[in-house]
């Protein structure tokens, strides 16, 4: 009570998330000043809802199967919002389906750079570095995970992962799977 209320939709994305800001303002307060919903440090620019809009379009792109397309929305609304980690995590998540360790774990390293507690961008990393042969820098992703507190969630999600690829017949994606669950929870 007492403030200006708005509606807007919330784009929700699977596999990630993406940080929102809401400003209040107060009952007859002009609407420059309403702000709402915001992405990223791209409310401050009046750039939010086009990098949400050209994210989400990214993410549906995905969802159809056009790879490219959706690396190319990631990648545009990582250039219109340098402060929002979640097009680096969706880049590393399309490299990781491509099977691009290089990418993945250099667009990972970008998500986590700009956010430290980006989890799903820490367990790109670790799959990255594990499937490039890069032990050294698979054990400090994993070490990441353990600091956070997500290595259960992690190793779950690998194992289940793992599992499916189990059952489509894909033995060498299974077993990669297991074993990075292993190196994470021992």
């Amino acid at each position: 009570e007492g403030y200006q209320t708005k509606a807007e939709l919330l784009p929700v994305q699977i596999g990630g998330y993406v940080k929102t800001q809401w400003i209040l303002a107060p009952e007859g307060a002009a609407a420059a000043h309403a702000g709402g919903v915001q992405a990223g440090g791209g409310g401050g620019r009046g750039g939010g809802g086009k990098v949400m809009r050209t994210f989400n379009e990214g993410v549906e792109a995905q969802r159809m199967g056009d790879f490219d397309l959706a690396a190319a929305k990631y990648r545009r609304a990582a250039e219109m919002d340098p402060e929002l980690a979640a097009p680096h995590t969706a880049l590393a998540m399309v490299a990781s389906i491509r099977k691009d360790w290089e990418t993945a774990a250099a667009e990972a390293e970008a998500a986590i750079a700009v956010d430290p507690e980006d989890v799903r961008a820490m367990q790109i990393r670790f799959d990255a570095y594990r499937n490039l042969g890069q032990e050294t820098k698979a054990s400090e992703a994993a070490a990441a995970l353990r600091e956070v507190g997500d290595l259960d969630a992690a190793a779950a999600r690998i194992f289940n992962e793992g599992v499916d690829a189990f059952k489509t017949g894909d033995v060498a994606t299974a077993q990669s799977k297991f074993q990075q669950v292993v190196q994470l929870a021992p």
